[in-house]
């Protein structure tokens, strides 16, 4: 009689079983050739397949008035970003006799006006260059599927230097308000400032369900004499109340908080999924200090999962 041999059981994971890593993937400064501009643009040029669209969709030919100057400003971007310039006049200066001009279509170097014009137009649209580095991904995990199989999150605190400028509606307002004369303008709360008073919150049971550092609440403007008459001279302003005064401030999206010591601070994060295997961003979500952390989770979930060549929204 046949004996019956028990299936066998899950074999339990080692320590050979961890999430594995590619030794100094993103030492990029190892490769020379990664750290000329010049080079990894001309590179890029090989790919049409990757970079046509990003090439159209930045394409920044005026249909009206003077023709502007032949080349592609989507691979001066990129050689921008390379060179970690943070000003493009020093850009311009470093790489005026750079080949990078000859390789994105240009007879020479525009001027530095014409430079910074072109480029600002970039900035407010960095959709076209999110895809086409998606596409790069998604080509590489195409052939290294380990990319994607563990990945980890993690966000990261940024601040801007918006500033809170007191702005109620007339000076009787102010007086009903009661209290001290508000200051004019609540000086911002550095970095380690902020650092430290959450860290003390959080060892702090709650008080009345709140912390002593609050999201401001924004609220409609006050109009009267802080709006300028005409539509076309109004500046997009945000308007929070400050205990019971009005400030204003021309940052467009930012958190913003104020501390019990009298200032404010405004920032976000810059929230990245972590390739475990490469140690590099495989997506990125930013948002205002004002959403909850976890809740914007699921979005960068998203973003993620497009990813796998085998996804289907």
């Amino acid at each position: 009689m046949a004996s019956t041999v028990p299936p066998l059981r899950p074999r339990r994971k080692k320590g050979d079983d961890l999430p594995e890593w590619l030794p100094r993937a993103t030492e990029f400064s190892d490769d020379p050739d990664l750290l000329d501009p010049a080079w990894v643009i001309g590179q890029i040029s090989r790919f049409p397949q990757i970079f046509d669209d990003l090439l159209t969709e930045t394409d920044l030919e005026a249909h009206y008035g003077r023709k502007r100057v032949e080349g592609n400003w989507a691979l001066i971007m990129l050689a921008f970003t390379l060179s970690h310039n943070v000003d493009v006049e020093p850009f311009c200066r470093r790489y005026r006799s750079s080949p990078i001009w000859k390789v994105a279509g240009f007879k020479r170097m525009p001027s530095v006006q014409t430079v910074w014009a072109r480029l600002t137009e970039l900035e407010k649209d960095p959709a076209p260059f999110v895809k086409a580095a998606n596409k790069l991904i998604v080509q590489a995990i195409r052939h290294e599927p380990r990319i994607i199989e563990n990945v980890w999150v993690d966000a990261t605190g940024f601040e801007t230097h918006a500033t809170l400028e007191h702005c109620c509606e007339s000076r009787s307002a102010c007086e009903k308000a009661g209290g001290k004369k508000p200051p004019r303008y609540i000086r911002r709360a550095n970095e380690q400032l902020v650092q430290e008073q959450r860290h003390h919150e959080a060892a702090q049971p709650l008080k009345g369900g709140k912390r002593t550092s609050e999201v401001l609440t924004e609220v409609p403007g006050p109009g009267g004499p802080f709006e300028e008459k005409s539509p076309k001279r109004r500046r997009p302003y945000r308007y929070f109340m400050v205990g019971k005064h009005r400030y204003r401030t021309l940052d467009p999206d930012a958190g913003a908080r104020s501390y019990s010591n009298g200032r404010a601070w405004f920032g976000g994060y810059n929230q990245s999924a972590v390739s475990m295997y490469l140690g590099a961003p495989l997506a990125n979500n930013i948002f205002s200090a004002s959403k909850n952390e976890h809740q914007q989770w699921p979005a960068l979930l998203r973003k993620v999962e497009r990813l796998d060549p085998g996804y289907k929204n």
